[in-house]
């Protein structure tokens, strides 16, 4: 009937205790069952030259106590763990009792079946109850997305996926625990079952004691962890508040440049985090185990194995942030790729070239090969544009001057302050070298600027008669009949930023 009546610890008379236990079982089953409701006697007896207690039942002994049979750690006596045997045989032969009575049988099982439509409801009220608190915390999770942003990203999806598994927790606990409710209360229906019960409920109150008790020692190091993740927020926002500062030119700090304030505010954020988790670690529960210290290692160990080329990308881009080689909103030349930059990240650096295509360089790329940079040294505001053109000894250089200052000014995005300069670079065999510097609006594209330059150059040039000498081929043009319309040849040239070409001549 699930009950320990009595535990045999010691042999008798060459009868090993195991054997003792099954003799005086089959002496309890072979009782009737419809024995006369009576108390199991303690009777004292002498067994061996010992004073031993028997218990019988109607004259009859059931099973026998020795002294041997005492627990010494519990310090009773023979005749008290016989008493208290007797009063467990007889709830048993109770229980076996209750067993073979139809009403009581009858009246358990209706009270256990009358708890399964009590669960079932609570589980359908959770199901209803998180149906209709679901677009209430939807809009409240998406409300406090928009307005407290955490490092600038929308954590909305997170959150109401964070919601909802909660909401789900909750209510299969609450299940749960109706659940284990009912069967402990069904197992103490029926007699034979009552022990299974309050196992039941002395494991689940052993179990609370044991989390509570847990919770309540941890208390202590959680607390030290909530206060030195506080300290590092607090320090993490006066960091940020610095650093945006010298970022929008309101504050200066030696070493920090504008230019580099928010990598370096990455940086130190970073390393201030890195050391809050290294206070933290030892207060973690368990952080002392083997188990936590090898899964450390091992997470460790894959992290580094396996990040070599994102750290090298990594470090490549604090090279590009710290040498200000670039910005966002520069008008550059990576390699072959032109354009303006539009993000600096940790691993790449994105540009968007003349076609309006975006172009991810990883840094290791961009370190390694020239940057030309066509805005750092230009005035605010302004890009920096050259062609380069050569033109024939004939040709006085105040001439071909005046002629390329006349194309920049008439070409729209080109600014007339700082005015455009002209220069020559190199005598060559039969050319001179010149190029032209002019000043574009920021707020133009540089490529349809620079295209709208070339063809003024080509315009002006071709008004004025005098031919443009490309590296390749020569072209000569007839001051009196450049009006004509029949073509002889078409030249194309012009060197490194520039291509020029002169109009069709006889």
């Amino acid at each position: 009937m699930n009950r320990i009546v009595h535990t045999m610890r010691v042999p008798v008379s060459g009868v090993m205790p195991a054997q003792r236990a099954q003799r005086a079982l089959r002496r309890l089953r072979a009782l009737p069952v419809d024995t006369a409701v009576g108390k199991v006697e303690p009777v004292p007896v002498w067994r061996n030259g010992e004073r031993a207690v028997a218990l019988q039942f109607g004259g009859e002994t059931l099973l026998t106590v020795f002294q041997g049979d005492v627990d010494a750690d519990i310090g009773a006596t023979v005749d008290e763990v016989a008493a208290a045997s007797a009063r467990v045989l007889d709830d048993a032969l109770a229980a076996r009792r209750a067993l073979h009575e139809p009403q009581r049988v009858v009246a358990g099982a209706a009270v256990a079946l009358s708890g399964i439509p009590v669960v079932l409801a609570v589980a359908w009220l959770d199901r209803r109850l998180r149906g209709a608190l679901a677009p209430r915390l939807q809009r409240i999770v998406q409300a406090e997305a928009a307005t407290h942003r955490l490092f600038g990203m929308d954590w909305s999806a997170f959150g109401l996926r964070g919601v909802a598994v909660m909401m789900r927790g909750l209510g299969w606990l609450a299940v749960g625990v109706l659940s284990v409710l009912w069967v402990g209360h069904t197992l103490r229906q029926f007699p034979a079952t009552v022990p299974l019960a309050d196992e039941m409920r002395e494991f689940l109150a052993d179990g609370a004691i044991s989390l509570t008790s847990a919770a309540w020692n941890a208390m202590p190091d959680l607390a030290a962890i909530s206060v030195i993740l506080v300290i590092a927020r607090a320090l993490g926002w006066a960091v940020d508040q610095v650093f945006m500062a010298v970022g929008a030119g309101t504050l200066r700090l030696p070493g920090v440049h504008r230019e580099t304030a928010k990598a370096t505010r990455r940086l130190v954020v970073f390393g201030l985090w890195g050391l809050a988790v290294v206070a933290a670690y030892p207060f973690i529960p368990g952080s002392d185990s083997v188990v936590f210290r090898g899964l450390s290692v091992f997470l460790g160990a894959m992290f580094t194995l396996g990040s070599s080329g994102v750290v090298s990308q990594w470090m490549h881009g604090l090279v590009i942030v710290y040498a200000r080689a670039l910005r966002v909103g520069d008008s550059v030349r990576c390699g072959e790729h032109e354009g303006v930059v539009v993000e600096l990240g940790a691993l790449s650096v994105k540009i968007v070239d003349a076609r309006g295509d975006e172009v991810t360089l990883p840094n290791g790329t961009v370190v390694q090969g020239a940057i030309v940079n066509h805005s750092r040294q230009a005035p605010q505001g302004t890009v920096r544009g050259a062609a380069r053109l050569s033109l024939g000894y004939d040709v006085p250089w105040p001439e071909a001057h005046a002629l390329l200052k006349a194309a920049a000014e008439r070409t729209p995005g080109v600014r007339s302050q700082p005015a455009p300069t002209v220069r020559e670079r190199s005598f060559g065999d039969m050319t001179v070298d010149y190029e032209l510097v002019v000043w574009i609006d920021s707020t133009q594209p540089r490529p349809a600027t620079m295209a709208a330059l070339m063809r003024g150059i080509r315009d002006v040039f071709d008004a004025a008669g005098v031919g443009i000498v490309s590296p390749q081929l020569v072209s000569f043009v007839d001051p009196l009949a450049h009006s004509s319309s029949t073509p002889l040849s078409t030249v194309a040239g012009g060197a490194d930023e520039s291509a020029a070409a002169t109009r069709p001549v006889r």
